[in-house]
């Protein structure tokens, strides 16, 4: 990006005048006009791109979360088949921690951190999909 692009939309954040704001935006949709915007263009897709893979592991993660706390033990069976690196009693520890959490009207701290033991093993190699009941 050319050094006065990014100094114009960097001041263009810092104004709080709406007025002010709006004339700053004309300014840099001038220099846009200026310049080729396949890079930026490029470098947008880019970082949403990303984005979209960190929301679909968080995603994947609560879905995993949600199906092993509905069915506990009993679901927690394909996941370490599939993910032999899991640990399985740190899961079944959770799991019943976060059962007797909801149980007892508790905030959900063990389902925290379930969800967070969950994205942590989807970072280092995807989940796989949920089985689905037969």
């Amino acid at each position: 990006m050319e050094p006065d692009l990014l100094e114009a939309i960097e001041f263009a954040r810092s104004i709080n005048s709406r007025v002010a704001r709006k004339r700053q935006i004309a300014y840099i949709a001038r220099l846009l006009r200026r310049i080729d915007a396949a890079p930026l263009k490029l470098a947008l897709e880019s970082m949403q791109a990303q984005a979209r893979q960190i929301n679909a592991r968080h995603h994947r993660a609560e879905a995993w979360r949600d199906h092993l706390l509905s069915g506990g033990d009993a679901n927690l069976g394909p996941l370490i088949r599939l993910r032999e690196e899991a640990d399985p009693q740190i899961l079944r520890q959770l799991i019943r921690k976060a059962r007797r959490e909801v149980e007892k009207s508790k905030p959900p701290a063990s389902a925290r951190k379930l969800f967070r033991f969950l994205r942590e093993m989807d970072e280092t190699k995807p989940l796989p999909a949920i089985p689905e009941k037969n």
